[in-house]
């Protein structure tokens, strides 16, 4: 039996077609993979930038804190020999040694707590504090003590809120 040429091309023919349409969705396929492929990369590439951007910004951040810190050293440092000045003159015009030893106590407490208070508190709030470490103390020891070391401290006319002197000009 032979085959005429009509007969073996149809064959071929649907074979061909299937292999088409499996080339063409082979392809449809590899199209929605290069484009899903070309998103995740962009996507990662956002992502970096991003991250970039936020490494940046905390970089700054960062340096911002150490210089706020090199601030804040620097102005305690000379606090404290503006301290060191004060307790010399105070120690000078203050005859009894234990008077100077308390208003000494009652500087280091007021200035820890104006310090963590830096917004400024009421004097009964700290000859409440004060008087945590010293029950013997008076409201208007407290009030002294402020008042006599105005390098340190200062009240504000409108808020009656005292402050220590390194958290504003």
């Amino acid at each position: 039996m032979e085959f005429s040429d009509s007969e073996s091309d149809e064959p071929r023919r649907y074979k061909s077609d299937a292999a088409e349409k499996n080339i063409a969705i082979l392809k449809e396929e590899n199209d929605s993979l290069r484009c899903q492929l070309e998103a995740y990369k962009n996507e990662v590439e956002t992502v970096r930038s991003d991250l970039k951007t936020e490494l940046q910004v905390k970089e700054q951040h960062i340096k911002m804190m150490e210089d706020n810190v090199k601030t804040f050293k620097e102005k305690m440092l000379s606090l404290s020999e503006l301290t060191d000045q004060t307790t010399t003159k105070q120690l000078q015009q203050t005859p009894p040694q234990h008077d100077t030893e308390r208003a000494n106590k009652f500087i280091s407490l007021l200035s820890i707590f104006l310090s963590v208070h830096h917004v400024g508190t009421s004097l009964n709030d700290a000859f409440e504090f004060v008087l945590k470490s010293d029950t013997s103390c008076t409201k208007e020891d407290v009030e002294s003590v402020l008042m006599n070391n105005k390098q340190l401290f200062a009240c504000s006319n409108d808020t009656d809120l005292w402050r220590f002197k390194l958290f504003f000009h």
